[in-house]
């Protein structure tokens, strides 16, 4: 990418309308109007479903800021990629992926090893009914 932006595609796209040629102005309409999948697609798509050239589709990109609609797609794909990449990870305090806070850590632990207790619990009251149904004549 030629300027690197945390705005979303569809941001600088809704941002850039009022600068843009009449026909990259289909183009950014045409991707808003089916956002993000019509950017997804090829530019030979989009430029159909925009009623322009191809090489319109491109110019576009490169308006946006973008070396090119590959470049377009990538910022598309690591938008969708931040979006499904959990809630914590989204959250705007969160610590970095794969760092662990010692005290959830802790708390996890603690939370588990009492769900564990009352499981084995059960498990043990259960062999007792399970022996006693297993026993039973007719089974």
């Amino acid at each position: 990418m030629t300027r690197q932006s945390a705005e979303s595609v569809a941001t600088r796209t809704s941002a850039a309308l009022s600068t843009l040629s009449r026909a990259e102005r289909r183009v950014g309409r045409a991707l808003l109007a089916d956002y993000p999948s019509a950017g997804l697609a090829s530019a030979a798509r989009l430029a159909e479903r925009a009623e322009v050239s191809p090489p319109t589709v491109l110019r576009f990109a490169q308006s946006l800021g973008f070396e090119g609609f590959t470049d377009l797609q990538v910022a598309l794909r690591a938008e969708l990629s931040a979006l499904s990449s959990g809630p914590l990870n989204r959250l705007p305090d969160a610590p970095p992926q794969g760092t662990d806070d010692p005290a959830v850590t802790a708390f996890v632990g603690e939370e588990a090893h009492s769900v564990l207790g009352f499981v084995d619990d059960g498990l043990r009251v259960g062999e007792g009914v399970l022996g006693e149904l297993l026993e039973r004549p007719g089974r």
